[in-house]
């Protein structure tokens, strides 16, 4: 019965150790930890020394770099071939300390690995485990970030747990910008679950208070620091390379008047790029946008404005930036009907990331064969007139125990909407959401359902 064992800590451990060993066996089997290099992943290879002012230059942030460095001096020249066995196992020991951290939080054994193993399934980190980029190292970084959160949800005085939040933030978002989100996201999400979960009460904005500084404080930290040597306040001097894929392609001849001298130069040029490519598409639609994005970026806005800049990274930067701003301002109809397109795709991405999880399938074959089998066996007991029901819980008491009994089902559930909703929409505003953001995203979603499932399945056993 999933209501009725108990694991142990040294349990646990013997149990996610041996999915490390399986899926690394797996993976290695299948050709899975073969190195995949991507157009990016040479900014990576030369990322300057972190100890010169050039490196917070950079279009980059430094963990990955960092990484690849490590990687280098620990295996030498078979580094790049070594890397997709580390990107793997850190990220199966990240779902390790998430499954401990929910063992800390006092998650039943049945609810701990019904949000722990939807994660080995995730089909986002087996496509990018081989990959030389730091999508699914950010991601761990994340995770790691997540269990630390809750364990400080339900421990609101563990400092220790405060400490280890705000390092895997920074961590998250150091590898990968997309993971900015987790800065307003921390505090405003320590508030409203240890509220909703708990109490309203001091301890909650308690919580949340130290949870921003956590979160907060790092970040401005990091930005003043750049400020003071570069002269640039921001994680990393690459928004405006991102949002003029989509500006870029939404820019018509009719904006040029509404635009200032250094944007209109930019954008006279752009036009006329766009026009010398015959299979360009201007219709604006979601499929074509997603297709000519990285063309728009790297081929097209990026090469002018580096010429118009004498390549000065931090001066591209804010001239696109600037251009992306004016753009939308000259036809925000545009911008808006992109954000509704792009909303739209996201959800069936992050459907997608579901439904090719096959830990999600296996959990759904085994609850349908559970209920079916409770099913036969209450058939059974009605014809042989043996049900009998237990006295009801009544009133206020009823209302306190069901809550209590659905806390950690409603705690998954609200991290995984959260957390989905949190970092799709500051991937929409500037980029296409596909699977490589999409899947991050989706994170916590199959955990979700498989801890709703075992929810069911237990309220079942214990009316029954």
């Amino acid at each position: 019965m999933l209501s009725r064992f108990s694991l142990s800590v040294r349990e646990y451990v013997l149990i996610f150790g041996a999915a490390f060993c399986l899926c690394i066996l797996w993976a290695w089997t299948t050709g899975g930890l073969a190195p995949v290099r991507q157009v990016d992943t040479a900014s990576y290879e030369s990322f300057p020394s972190l100890l010169t002012v050039a490196s917070l230059e950079q279009t980059r942030t430094f963990v990955y770099p960092l990484f690849l460095q490590a990687a280098t001096a620990v295996f030498g020249v078979d580094a790049i071939a070594w890397v997709p066995v580390l990107q793997l196992g850190i990220w199966l020991v990240a779902i390790g300390c998430w499954g401990l951290a929910l063992h800390a939080c006092r998650f039943s054994s049945a609810g701990v690995l019904s949000a722990s193993l939807p994660l080995y399934g995730l089909p986002f980190a087996w496509r990018y485990a081989s990959v030389l980029t730091p999508d699914l190292l950010g991601c761990s970084f994340a995770l790691l970030a997540a269990s630390t959160w809750l364990t400080l949800v339900f421990h609101p005085t563990n400092r220790l747990a405060y400490l280890l939040t705000a390092l895997f933030i920074f961590a998250s978002y150091q590898t990968k910008p997309v993971y900015l989100f987790l800065v307003p996201w921390i505090p405003i999400a320590t508030w409203i679950a240890r509220g909703w979960l708990f109490q309203w009460d001091k301890t909650a904005r308690n919580a949340a208070y130290h949870a921003s500084l956590a979160s907060i404080v790092p970040f401005l930290a990091w930005c003043t620091l750049r400020w003071a040597l570069v002269g640039h306040f921001g994680l990393v001097s690459f928004g405006g390379y991102n949002i003029v894929g989509i500006t870029g392609q939404l820019l018509q001849a009719e904006q040029l008047s509404h635009l200032s001298e250094p944007s209109r130069e930019l954008a006279e040029r752009i036009l006329a790029e766009r026009s010398n490519r015959p299979d360009w598409d201007s219709s604006g639609g979601f499929d074509r946008v997603s297709q000519q994005f990285n063309p728009m970026v790297w081929e097209i806005a990026v090469p002018i404005a580096s010429d118009l800049e004498g390549g000065e990274t931090k001066k591209i930067n804010t001239r696109l930036s600037r251009f992306s701003r004016e753009v939308i301002i000259a036809d925000p109809k545009a911008y808006c009907v992109w954000l509704l397109r792009a909303i739209k795709h996201a959800a069936i991405e992050l459907a997608r990331s579901v439904g090719g999880n096959p830990v999600v399938w296996l959990a759904s074959l085994f609850f349908a064969y559970r209920w079916c089998i409770d099913w036969l066996r209450i058939k059974s007991r009605a014809e042989s007139k043996e049900v009998h029901c237990d006295q009801p819980e009544n009133g206020s008491r009823a209302v306190v125990a069901a809550f209590e009994r659905t806390r950690e089902a409603q705690s998954i559930v609200w991290l995984a909407v959260g957390w989905s909703v949190g970092k799709m929409v500051l991937v929409i505003l500037v980029e296409p959401p596909n699977e490589r953001y999409a899947g991050p995203a989706s994170l916590f979603l199959a955990s979700a359902l498989a801890v709703l499932l075992s929810v069911y399945s237990q309220s079942k056993e214990n009316h029954d």
